[in-house]
């Protein structure tokens, strides 16, 4: 993030000279002890390198600056505000690393195409019924009416409506590895979803804790994995039981 310093009236300034800043950080948050700044073209500024902690939306609120005196006897302290949301969304980097896309397509496009044939109710061709087929697959009465047997092929469906179901409640606070578990739970739905689009279905989101909280209709295609991504930012990390 940059920090700009400017005037009530939006004039830039110059950098005062040792002037450094300190900042208050919420807890999802952490950043430099000190920050030093330097002039621009568009005046005082500083470069600040934020760390995400915690999954969420995190406001820095308040900058103070430290302004050594000409003699350095005394310092200038003033509060300056930000008021800057920060909006920390899950890491998607394993789920984007490619194992997932190359499961999926291979199911859809790939060898093994013919396996998903008969295991789903989407009716795709009729052809003619020949030794080792499975005979629960012949359509009696278009044989009838043929007067020869025919099979019906079927596919397996597409364009499901996915609902992810997010328990948001105080057990998910319980931490593994560094992380609170509604963090890993949020990362299995990721990639869930993520499986879902590649497949052609439509994927949603549900989030409750003692009330729903969240929720995000069925919609297809990446943009709709794009929502769902950033809308679990808004997810706060809640003390209360879970009403399913």
């Amino acid at each position: 993030a940059r920090l700009s310093l400017r005037r009530p009236d939006g004039a830039a300034v110059r950098a005062p000279a040792r002037a450094v800043a300190r900042f208050e950080t919420p807890d999802g948050l952490r950043a430099p002890d000190l920050i030093a700044f330097e002039d621009g073209p568009e005046g005082a500024q500083a470069e600040i390198g934020l760390t995400a902690a915690r999954r969420g939306v995190w406001r820095l609120r308040w900058a103070w600056l430290t302004i050594p005196g000409p003699l350095g006897l005394v310092e200038r302290c003033p509060r300056i505000p930000i008021d800057a949301a920060i909006r920390v969304i899950p890491n998607i980097r394993l789920i984007r690393s490619g194992q997932i896309d190359v499961t999926v397509r291979s199911a859809l496009y790939g060898v093994k195409e013919n396996a998903l044939v008969g295991d789903g109710s989407d009716f795709h061709q009729l052809r003619e019924w020949k030794p080792g087929m499975d005979t629960r697959s012949i359509d009696w009465k278009r044989s009838a009416a043929r007067r020869a047997l025919v099979a019906k092929e079927t596919r397996a469906e597409r364009n499901h409506q996915v609902v992810l179901a997010l328990d948001n409640g105080y057990t998910l606070r319980e931490e593994i590895e560094g992380l609170p578990k509604i963090d890993h739970q949020i990362t299995a739905a990721l990639a869930c979803a993520w499986a879902a689009v590649l497949g052609g279905d439509r994927i949603g989101l549900l989030a409750f804790d003692a009330r729903p909280r969240l929720y995000l209709p069925p919609e297809p295609g990446r943009a709709a994995f794009t929502r769902l991504r950033a809308a679990t930012a808004d997810l706060a990390y809640r003390s209360v039981e879970s009403n399913h």
